[in-house]
């Protein structure tokens, strides 16, 4: 299976040097460069995942073939 070649680009980013620090400690990065890729990882992947509920909203809704969220909402309800 051929695989992806990363390439990567130098770019020029003005941001708040304390919050770059925080996440730094908070992902454990050794460096901005590590810091803001990981960031854009996650963004993507955050992305990703968005994109995939948007899908199955339109969708419809979950189906509950074994009846158990049905069962659920009758047990919580208080008896009349």
């Amino acid at each position: 299976m051929a695989t992806k070649k990363q390439r990567f680009v130098t770019v020029k980013v003005i941001v708040d040097e304390a919050q770059l620090r925080k996440l730094k400690r908070y992902l454990g990065t050794k460096n901005d460069s590590e810091t803001i890729q990981q960031l854009i990882d996650d963004r993507l992947g955050a992305e990703e995942i968005i994109a995939a509920a948007e899908r199955i909203r339109k969708r419809g809704t979950w189906v509950d073939t074994y009846g158990r969220t049905t069962q659920q909402e009758e047990l919580s309800r208080p008896s009349s």
